[in-house]
């Protein structure tokens, strides 16, 4: 008896490790260059000992194919083979000109997801194309200026905020001050409701913004992927993630019913969505709450990260700092020193510093599509298989040196109009490109420099000598300082 369980668990084992090479020999089978997988975890790092970062982990890989002159290569998340692009007109064809063959992102939301789950950045096929046709007007130039005014209200108590600690001889976790801010912006913004962070700095808002951008375990990503398994066969939920989910749905649906029944109007996503409903009666209020989370989602941690590491490096580069400054200066003074929608866009040093801090740091380090039929590679005899991953590392496009010299030092001269018109479409892509471009551009952007325009212009802010001008990142979905980031700020005279 033991002779034959000791027999079943050895022919076991070596069942499993035959499979598991034959697994990872798909792309050596299929004769595209490919970097070595380690069983079994691919060439992924262990996640119960990584020693990387997903955003570092994917970068590398993007280096070392570019240092071995491949325009593309396989490789293995856990057992799943992905293709990795390299080359940017590669790129360009796959994300852009042949979209058809690679609109989704890959991500397999089952009939029993939650309803919030049941949005933009979800969709695909026919469905997304609904959709992104119904919202694209909810973001066009004319609906953020609208806008404008109630994105100004929650710049104020930010600004008050600083100055009690600055008189109180306080350092800034800027990180947590920003976050305030971006909490009070798309709640206010996106559900119509008035967040008051920095006075109620416990409220579910915030609570649940801050699980959102790092300020939960750190196993988070494990919880939100076990969330999702037990979603798929029925099971058990995850509290805490359950508890968001209820939270943001029934938030939006009692403000919905409340505006219909008072006939309430405001310049929000809230009223936008109402009115794609009116002229489209088939949008659900499901739908709606869907999209207006999307927006909390994207829009919160997009903008929070993107100002914290913009701060941060101002702190680090005075010049720059002094430089952002006076454009912002000479702007208001055109328009009777006033902050005004036209002002900010006509404000292009700023402009370079934000488009060269989303260049080093990247929200999204990684942009995923599937495959959704056989696709063959120009020039090539490559045939990328229907629902094969396939993946641009933003982060190694960003940090390459031969398109960005010197990538670690922070210059947004890379960005005057004589360095954009000579380098690749492709070369910069935070938002990603194509068709599905990040709908909420606009506002974010619009978000990013008027928090700026009022900090820059009452404050100047130097990194507290215990911060170093080093990045050490979380290892969630989006890019994120994993520490605190302190800085001293000095409060400007009139």
């Amino acid at each position: 008896m033991f002779t034959e369980i000791i027999f079943g668990l050895v022919s076991l084992a070596l069942s499993v490790v035959i499979y598991l090479k034959w697994k990872f020999s798909y792309w050596q089978r299929r004769k595209v260059p490919y970097l070595d997988p380690a069983i079994p975890w691919g060439t992924d790092e262990n996640p119960f000992d990584p020693k990387r970062t997903f955003h570092d982990t994917i970068k590398d890989n993007y280096d070392e194919l570019k240092r071995k002159g491949h325009k593309f290569g396989g490789l293995y998340l856990g057992t799943r083979p992905a293709l990795l692009l390299v080359d940017l007109d590669v790129t360009k064809k796959i994300i852009n000109k042949d979209f058809q063959f690679f609109s989704g992102h890959g991500l397999y939301v089952s009939k029993n997801r939650p309803a919030l789950f049941h949005n933009l950045f979800s969709m695909d096929g026919q469905e997304w194309k609904n959709s992104r046709t119904q919202l694209t007007p909810t973001f066009t130039s004319g609906k953020m200026k609208t806008m404008f005014p109630t994105i100004l209200n929650c710049v104020s108590p930010m600004v008050n905020h600083i100055n009690g600690l600055d008189r109180e001889g306080k350092v800034l976790n800027i990180k947590e001050i920003v976050a305030c801010y971006s909490t009070d912006v798309i709640g206010s913004c996106g559900f119509g409701v008035e967040c008051n962070s920095f006075e109620k700095p416990d409220a579910e808002f915030r609570k649940y913004g801050k699980l959102m951008l790092g300020g939960a375990p750190p196993n988070l990503t494990l919880k939100m992927l076990f969330h999702k398994c037990l979603m798929e066969f029925g099971l058990k939920k995850h509290n805490s993630i359950e508890a968001m989910m209820n939270f943001f749905d029934g938030t939006f649906k009692s403000i919905f019913k409340y505006r219909q029944e008072n006939e309430v109007k405001r310049n929000d996503f809230v009223e936008l969505l109402m009115e794609m409903q009116r002229k489209d009666p088939s949008v659900t209020v499901d739908q709606m709450a869907a999209h207006s989370f999307m927006i909390f989602l994207a829009g919160f941690e997009t903008s929070a990260t993107t100002l914290t590491f913009c701060l941060f490096e101002l702190a680090f580069n005075r010049d720059i700092q002094q430089k952002a400054r006076e454009d912002i200066k000479n702007v208001m003074n055109k328009h009777n020193g006033q902050l005004t929608y036209d002002g900010i866009m006509e404000m292009k040093y700023l402009q370079m510093v934000i488009d060269e801090t989303l260049r080093k740091h990247p929200p999204g380090t990684v942009l995923n599509r599937l495959c959704n039929t056989d696709y063959k590679i120009e020039d090539t005899d490559i045939v990328i298989e229907k629902d094969t991953l396939v993946l641009v590392s933003v982060l190694g496009i960003h940090r390459d040196p031969e398109l960005y010299p010197n990538p670690e030092k922070f210059d947004p001269e890379r960005f005057n109009e004589e360095n954009k018109a000579g380098r690749h479409q492709y070369a910069y892509v935070p938002f990603s490109e194509g068709p599905r471009l990040c709908i909420g551009m606009r506002f974010a952007v619009m978000q990013i420099k008027i928090a700026l325009s009022y900090l820059l212009t009452n404050f100047e802010f130097t990194p507290d000598p215990s911060m170093p001008y080093k990045m050490t990142y979380t290892n969630s979905v989006t890019l994120g300082f994993k520490d605190n980031v302190l800085l001293n700020v000095k409060r400007l005279s009139e």
